[in-house]
This record gives C-alpha cells, sequence and structure tokens, in this order.
C-alpha cells in the first residue's frame, strides 16, 4: 500500500519483490527456491512510525487500517499482527521442505490487508 510518506519505504519494498521474483527465476535450476514474506506484525519500527505522526494521526490510521483488515477483529487484534504467532509458523514452513514446490512468491501475512497479486 501506498503511503504519501513513506514514498522510500514502498520503492524498496517494490524492489524486494521484482527481485524475489527475478532472483527464482534465476536460481530455480539450481534447486533453490526463493520468496519474500510481506508481514504486517508489530516491530519498533510502527511504533517509531506512531511517534512520528502523533497519537491523533496514528490513531486515524489505526481505525481506517482495521477496517480494511478482515481478519483482525477475530482474532482480537485491531492493527498488527504478533510476530511470534502469526509470522513465526510462516517462516518455519518456508524453511522446511514442505515449501520446496513454492518459489519466487511473496507471501502476505497481514491478516488480509495485503492482497498481492490481487
Amino acid at each position: 500500500m501506498g503511503s504519501p510518506i513513506s514514498a522510500s519505504y514502498a520503492s524498496a519494498k517494490g524492489a524486494v519483490h521484482s527481485w524475489t521474483r527475478s532472483a527464482a527465476k534465476a536460481w530455480g535450476q539450481y534447486g533453490i527456491t526463493v520468496n519474500a514474506v510481506d508481514p504486517s506484525v508489530e516491530t519498533p519500527g510502527t511504533q517509531r512510525f506512531r511517534d512520528y505522526v502523533g497519537e491523533e494521526v496514528a490513531e486515524a490510521r489505526k481505525k481506517r487500517v482495521s477496517q480494511l483488515r478482515p481478519v483482525a477483529s477475530s482474532l482480537g487484534t485491531d492493527m498488527h499482527g504478533d510476530p511470534v504467532q502469526d509470522l513465526g509458523s510462516v517462516l518455519v514452513f518456508l524453511a522446511s521442505s514442505g515449501s520446496r514446490f513454492v518459489s519466487g512468491q511473496i507471501l502476505a501475512v497481514s491478516g488480509g490487508l495485503l492482497l498481492l497479486g490481487a
């Protein structure tokens, strides 16, 4: 999702997505899978963002985002997922042999906020 105050962040994220797909095509012949995870989880950076924009803007954004995230309310969260509970098992899967046929994908772990490829 774009944001008027985070163009550099969005550009870097787009570059990672493009690199993931290109590397997957280049290295697949060697049995190397390449995937990216696009998480929406609570981090120190999300707190710095809230501090940067201020309480009023942060609360308005929280309300808007929670309305866009289909799974959030059913999980008892209104903003970001939990890094361990919501992201950890996805990373374990990607590191396991169970993901041997998954390559070139950007997995959105966002409670439905990011619908990549849609």
